[in-house]
C-alpha cells in the first residue's frame, strides 16, 4: 500500500470515527456478523483470535464475551482504537481485548499465532490485496482458520443498483469489489483449504431497512429498545433468517470465505 494511499483511507475513518460513540451501543448488522463469525469459525475459550482492520472494535468485543476468548484488534486509526479500548471497558470486556495501532502490512506478531484471524471487510481498502492476505496467513497457526468478507461484485445483480453501490465504494473507500471465485483462488494458492463461502445482505434486507424509521445500521442501546428499535430489530432478523436460505444464490451485497490453513 502506498503512502498516500494509506493516509487517504485513514483520513476516511478518522473522520468517521470522531462522531462514534464508546457507550454500549451496537447496530444489528454487528450483531449479525457478531454471529455469522462465531457459527463459522466456532471459537474455544482458548482461541487467540486477530482482528485485521478491527474499527471502532464492536464486533471483535462482542466476539470476546461471547466466546469467551482473547481476541487483539488492529487499525490504522489512533481514533478508532482509542474507542474500541474504551467500549470493551465499558461493557467488562477489557481483559479479553487488546487494540493496537498497527498497518496490516506490517503485523507486530510472530508467525504462527493465531488460531483465527479475521478479516472483516478490510481488503477492499487494500491496493495490494493478493501480498498482504499473505502475510495476513503467514500469523494463522497449522489448522487455524481464516474469515474474510468484502463487498460483492454485483455482477449477476440488477443494474438498477449499481449505481448506488459505485456511490458508498466511494464514500468508504472500497479499491474493489470481489467474486467468492477470486478469493478462493487466492487461498488455495496459500494452501487454505475453504470450507465455506457465501452471501448476505441482500436485495430483501435492504428494502425493508431503507423504510422511514428503519435501519439495521443505526446504533442501539440493547438494554433499553425503544419501540421502534424493537420493530427494526424483527424486520431486520425476520429479513436476516429469509435470506440466510438463500446465501449460496451471488445476488447480495456482499460475501464471506472461511477457510481452514493446512500442515
Amino acid at each position: 500500500m502506498r503512502g498516500n494511499e494509506v493516509f487517504s483511507q485513514k483520513v476516511i475513518y478518522d473522520k468517521q470515527y470522531e462522531k462514534a460513540e464508546d457507550t454500549f451501543k451496537v447496530t444489528f448488522w454487528e450483531i449479525s456478523a457478531v454471529k455469522m463469525i462465531i457459527d463459522g469459525v466456532k471459537p474455544s475459550k482458548k482461541s487467540v483470535i486477530l482482528d485485521v482492520g478491527c474499527g471502532l472494535g464492536r464486533i471483535l468485543t462482542l466476539i470476546s464475551l461471547l466466546a469467551s476468548c482473547y481476541c487483539i484488534g488492529i487499525d490504522l486509526s489512533f481514533k478508532g482504537i482509542i474507542v474500541a479500548k474504551n467500549y470493551a471497558k465499558k461493557i467488562k470486556a477489557g481483559k479479553f481485548c487488546d487494540f493496537i495501532v498497527a498497518d496490516v502490512r506490517f503485523l507486530p506478531f510472530k508467525p504462527l499465532c493465531f488460531d483465527t484471524v479475521l478479516c472483516h471487510h478490510v481488503l477492499e481498502h487494500i491496493p495490494d490485496d493478493r501480498r498482504t492476505l499473505e502475510k495476513v496467513v503467514d500469523k494463522l497457526k497449522n489448522e487455524g482458520k481464516i474469515f474474510i468478507a468484502t463487498p460483492n461484485t454485483h455482477k449477476r445483480v440488477l443494474p438498477f443498483i449499481q449505481f448506488y453501490y459505485r456511490r458508498s465504494d466511494k464514500l468508504y473507500g472500497h479499491l474493489r469489489r470481489y467474486k467468492v471465485e477470486t478469493l478462493t483462488k487466492y487461498l488455495k494458492e496459500l494452501n487454505l483449504k475453504v470450507l465455506d463461502c457465501g452471501y448476505y445482505d441482500g436485495l430483501l434486507k435492504n428494502i425493508v431497512l431503507s423504510l422511514p424509521g428503519m435501519s439495521g445500521y443505526k446504533t442501539h442501546n440493547l438494554r433499553n429498545l425503544s419501540i421502534i428499535g424493537k420493530l427494526n430489530m424483527i424486520f431486520w432478523f425476520i429479513a436476516e433468517k429469509i435470506e440466510k436460505k438463500f446465501r449460496y444464490l451471488p445476488v447480495a451485497a456482499n460475501l464471506y470465505v472461511i477457510a481452514e490453513k493446512t500442515l
